[in-house]
Order: structure tokens, then sequence, then C-alpha cells
């Protein structure tokens, strides 16, 4: 695995897009209570 440059951005985006996830599943949530 490349973790360098475009690699490493790539890690980065990924990580990022699952916090978006798991806000988005928390936020539905708590919009259903």
């Amino acid at each position: 695995m490349d973790l360098h440059g475009v690699g490493e951005s790539d890690v980065i985006r990924r990580a990022n897009m699952v916090k978006l996830h798991e806000l988005v599943k928390n936020a539905d949530k708590i919009l259903n209570y």
C-alpha cells in the first residue's frame, strides 16, 4: 500500500467520508426521535 502522495490523500478522503457517514446516521437518529 502506498501511503504517500495520492495514496495518503485517498486514505484521508475515505476517513472523512466515514466520519460524514457517521454524522448523517447520528443526525437521522436524532431527527427520528
